[in-house]
């Protein structure tokens, strides 16, 4: 059971059955998954009327027409037929005091998709629309640092590792360090950005959540010294050391790298400047 702000305006919410003109449809990326071409290719080459079935369909607060929520597939099929345009389809219909803003259509679509598979990353997404506090703080603080998580063009983004994202989010929420995740990954861009000053490809998803867990355990940790200590040795071979670490000791990944950083970190340093991977 659903028990969220959301949850409980979209429960007072009510559709009804009617007809909606093609030309009136549209699809909003904020709550719609990546269209699949190969399953649009499918419905154009089977297309009979009878077999598409109504569409689910909502006014959204402050936008014009109506969007689909479940259904664009079948609506991008539709438009590529030809002899459609202007044509009228069946649908189910949130509309007038039952329109819908934008968050409530995200849950819908989620609500009604939930015996679909939807790949890990539009989940995550389309939950950020929803209003999910922990994928809105994780969007906050990645935007914080110019890397990019969400994007139509996949090209685009620099930080892909969503999994290690929420979970850094939620060891900073539990300990009381707000920023933990913009912090670890600004350390990464000053460690391993390039001199092009693109972010593609410098963060290692385990090395982050390393340097997230250093950050909560040593208060006297200078990030400009450990960015230093990384830039010295670059991603790559970085990683190298830290895979023959936990090949050697028959540890994780994320546990051979703390290590590795904790030992590069304290070389030369005595007293209060040294960390503990541990403390």
């Amino acid at each position: 059971m659903f028990d969220s702000p959301v949850a409980t305006s979209l429960a007072a919410k009510r559709s009804r059955f009617g007809t909606v003109h093609l030309d009136d449809l549209r699809i909003d990326r904020q709550f719609q998954r990546t269209l699949n071409l190969n399953a649009v290719k499918k419905i154009k080459a089977e297309y009979h009327p009878a077999g598409l079935g109504p569409l689910l369909v909502a006014r959204i607060t402050g936008e014009n027409g109506y969007c689909v929520v479940d259904g664009q597939t079948r609506l991008a099929a539709i438009r590529d037929l030809p002899d459609t345009n202007g044509s009228i389809f069946p649908a189910e219909i949130f509309d007038g005091q039952n329109s819908l803003d934008v968050s409530e259509a995200a849950l819908l679509f989620r609500l009604r998709n939930n015996q679909k598979p939807i790949p890990p990353k539009e989940r995550d997404r389309i939950a950020t629309v929803e209003g999910d506090p922990i994928m809105t703080e994780v969007v906050r603080q990645v935007a914080a640092t110019n890397y990019v998580i969400f994007d139509d063009d996949t090209d685009k983004i620099t930080m892909p590792h969503v999994s290690e994202a929420k979970m850094i989010v939620r060891w900073g929420s539990d300990k009381k360090f707000p920023d933990l995740l913009a912090r670890s990954l600004l350390i990464q861009a000053h460690a391993f950005e390039p001199a092009d000053g693109s972010l593609d490809g410098t963060v290692d998803p385990k090395i982050l959540a390393a340097t997230a867990d250093l950050l909560l355990r040593n208060e006297n940790l200078n990030d400009d010294e450990l960015v230093r200590i990384m830039s010295d040795v670059q991603l790559p071979a970085l990683q190298a050391q830290i895979g023959r670490r936990a090949d050697a000791e028959g540890i994780r990944f994320m546990s051979a790298a703390k290590s590795v950083l904790v030992e590069r970190y304290n070389k030369g340093k005595k007293g209060d400047d040294r960390i503990s991977r541990s403390s």
